[in-house]
């Protein structure tokens, strides 16, 4: 019997049970929370421990809190250390660091909105060249700078200079990999709607907005809808190249429902010559396609078909692809949509569904806050792996497979008799 897809042909790195925070990065020295030992995750971060002090009076007390100052050349910046205790003696820094957070966020939007990205991205620029350059405040843009530097998306040399770090460059216009679409959906959609997140949390409902759709405003203009599309295509990239790894040869035709300008199809068919993809997605949406696909060896093995899933019958194909598509909708929507998608499925074929799956038993922070998301803004949500499971066995595929996918997704795979 031939391989399936699920075969992989290359190895992968396990999903780790959370990414490491804000905290516990090691070039995080304004700032350490990282609270006593924990499980450290990859990438080669390490916690750095904080130096625990007693008071002085002989009554049993919670220990203080421990500031070290120290000198880093790098940043030129005075740097502290906050040692949050153990579990037996905790203490409150953990929660005011989480409910902190927002100022990470909103120091990296605002440096974004204010251009300051895109003007160290020609190069090493000190507090006073910005500020002439932009229109700031010296000495409030300093210390965002320095929020900057915290977060390692700056460097400060003994010059004076700020100089971005390689994590800062999606933050620069024009740059592969730029995320500014994404940034303004978060700033202008997302974050606002949670606000609302009490009510959904009482009512299940999203948060209520002026427009009909939360998806109307990716498509206010051609830029809106490029910069989108360039952030969703910088987080596709590396589970289409993890799909592509895989074992293709028994299909000839793929669909990728939902596959916007062509990025996951290219990404397969540029690594098997003998695949022909089609890209099933709105009509706006096909100019995006054209462009990304044109003067590419592979374009005559590419397709793009307009239409509506929800009203439009789907194209056939071998293989059927639904990714990061399922969370956008309700339980009833997705069933309905998998349905779809087997009628589309060849006899013989799979239907390969991918996702920021949850799991009952092993919470997960950023699939969890994705679902949040989702349950705010439009009403859809993250989804138990076991049952995208259960709807595919429900909608006639056999021998149903999961799989992990990527750093926080999960790959679930069924096949048709």
């Amino acid at each position: 019997m031939a391989p399936s897809p699920i075969t992989a042909t290359s190895s992968r790195t396990a999903m780790p049970d959370r990414l490491p925070s804000y905290a516990e990065h090691p070039r995080c020295r304004h700032t350490n929370l990282a609270a006593g030992p924990r499980r450290l995750v990859e990438h080669g971060w390490n916690q750095v421990p904080g130096q625990g002090r007693q008071p002085s009076s002989s009554r049993a007390r919670a220990p203080l809190p421990t500031v070290g100052r120290s000198w880093t050349r790098r940043r030129r910046m005075t740097t502290e250390q906050i040692d949050l205790g153990t579990a037996d003696t905790a203490q409150p820094w953990r929660v005011i660091d989480i409910v902190g957070g927002y100022r990470r966020a909103l120091a990296v939007l605002g440096a974004w909105r204010l251009d300051v990205f895109t003007e160290l991205g020609h190069g090493p620029r000190s507090a006073r060249q910005l500020a002439e350059k932009l229109g700031l405040h010296r000495e409030a843009l300093r210390d965002l700078l320095h929020a900057l530097a915290g977060l390692d998306l700056v460097t400060l040399d003994e010059h004076g200079d700020y100089t971005l770090t390689p994590h800062a460059h999606c933050l620069v216009p024009d740059r592969p990999g730029y995320i500014g679409g994404f940034l303004d959906n978060q700033e202008n959609e997302v974050h606002p709607a949670w606000r609302g997140l009490a009510d959904t949390l009482r009512t299940g409902l999203p948060t209520p907005r002026d427009d009909d759709s939360p998806y109307t405003p990716m498509y206010a203009s051609q830029e809106q809808r490029d910069g989108f599309l360039d952030a969703m295509d910088f987080i596709v990239a590396p589970l289409a190249r993890q799909l592509a790894a895989r074992d293709w040869s028994r299909f000839r035709t793929v669909l990728d429902v939902g596959g916007a300008r062509g990025s996951l199809a290219t990404t397969l068919v540029e690594a098997h010559p003998h695949l022909r993809a089609t890209v099933f997605d709105l009509p706006e949406l096909a100019p995006a396609f054209a462009r990304f696909t044109a003067g590419r060896e592979s374009a005559d093995r590419l397709g793009f078909e307009g239409g509506d899933f929800f009203r439009d019958p789907l194209p056939r194909a071998d293989a059927v692809i639904l990714g990061h598509v399922l969370h956008n909708w309700p339980p009833d929507v997705r069933r309905s949509l998998i349905r779809s998608a087997a009628d589309a499925v060849n006899p013989g074929g799979a239907l390969l569904i991918y996702d920021a799956m949850l799991d009952e038993d092993t919470p997960r922070l950023i699939n969890a806050l994705l679902s949040l998301d989702m349950r705010m803004w439009s009403g859809g949500s993250q989804y138990l792996a076991d049952d995208c499971v259960a709807w595919l066995t429900e909608a006639g595929f056999q021998n149903v497979e999961r799989h992990p996918h990527g750093a926080s997704s999960s790959l679930v795979v069924g096949h048709k008799p």
